[in-house]
């Protein structure tokens, strides 16, 4: 059986929670396209570093860490260092990287629950919940 058959006969056999997945998927991303704009939601100190980082990351600086910590990576930095270079260095574009590494780890999330706990209900439906 090729690949697409497969994922056709398998969303057949389970529409509810692909459903429920989606919709909460286009819930969470209607939310976050809904506060990206700066008036709707205040600009805070942890936010203003991020972007700060890649600012400077854009400037040849490459932290390692998150500034006026020793634990926390600076990879979200690099990437919004890299969408400043295609896209502008605006506080929108810091929020619109950072929502969609929200969804993207959403998304990752159900797989990993799915794949660990196969089947299990719970796992259809950690998303949603």
């Amino acid at each position: 059986m090729d690949t697409p058959s497969r994922w056709r006969s398998w969303l057949k056999a389970r529409p509810w929670p692909v459903l429920a997945l989606v919709g909460a998927f286009i819930a969470a991303a209607g939310l976050k396209l809904y506060i990206l704009p700066v008036a709707r939601m205040p600009f805070d100190s942890d936010e203003a570093i991020l972007l700060l980082m890649a600012r400077h990351i854009l400037q040849g600086e490459r932290p390692l860490f998150f500034y006026g910590e020793a634990y926390g990576g600076s990879f979200d930095s690099f990437l919004i260092a890299f969408f400043y270079r295609l896209l502008g260095d605006t506080v929108v574009v810091g929020r619109l990287v950072q929502s969609l590494e929200y969804l993207l780890g959403m998304a990752f999330t159900y797989l990993l629950a799915r794949r660990l706990m196969p089947g299990a209900r719970l796992g259809r439906w950690l998303p949603c919940g």
